[in-house]
């Protein structure tokens, strides 16, 4: 078969098939290819048609509960949790004594990874918590996935960005009184600048 320049390729079952949106795939083999969205590679996710295990519905992974009929997409996502027993099968989103190791209680990464569940032991048992109710320090730093610390004057569990965040002034609003001066000193330095260099040619 001839490769397709510029283009990934996925198996359709019998033949290559350039990589495309995953909606556009209808069997399981090119659905587990991955496809493309937005011109970046994807993971996608399968729904079989009735017992038909081969042909079906191809989606994007987006959500857990999009591959509930797929143990490959589910199990490619840290947020989920695959399941699987004579009633069927299915893939949701973990909690917190799932994604545990025992008694060792890890933050769950929500499905993006750009934000994550405090998990901590109350009971004998991993559950969701305030970061700000700890007063560990090692604990508030390691179990809020590195983004709280623990205040020495307050001694309490703080996010570490809380204080750094500059607002976003990007509704053309003015929030200071020299604001507009920036411009007009970069103009009048680089006219110097440039006097000086002409001075110097001549």
């Amino acid at each position: 078969m001839g490769v397709i320049t510029g283009k990934a390729c996925v198996s359709n079952g019998t033949s290559c098939i350039a990589k495309a949106a995953c909606s556009t795939y209808k069997t399981i083999t090119s659905c587990n290819g991955g496809g493309l969205e937005n011109s970046k590679s994807t993971v996608c996710a399968f729904t079989p048609t009735g017992t038909d295990k081969v042909n079906g519905t191809c989606k994007t992974f987006t959500a857990c509960a999009d591959a509930t009929k797929d143990k490959l997409a589910c199990t490619t996502n840290p947020t989920c949790k695959w399941t699987e027993n004579s009633t069927g099968t299915n893939c949701a989103n973990h909690a917190c004594d799932t994604f545990a190791t025992g008694t060792d209680c890890q933050p769950i990464p929500s499905f993006d990874g750009a934000s994550s569940t405090v998990c901590v032991l109350q009971s004998g048992k991993c559950a969701a918590a305030d970061p700000g109710t700890m007063t560990d320090s090692k604990i508030c730093y390691t179990k809020s996935a590195y983004t709280y610390s623990l205040n020495a004057a307050t001694n309490k569990c703080e996010s570490c960005i809380a204080e750094s965040v500059t607002p976003n002034n990007s509704n053309g609003t003015n929030n200071g009184t020299d604001d507009g001066t920036t411009t007009n000193d970069s103009a009048y330095i680089l006219q110097v600048i440039s006097l000086g260099l002409l001075g110097l040619m001549a």
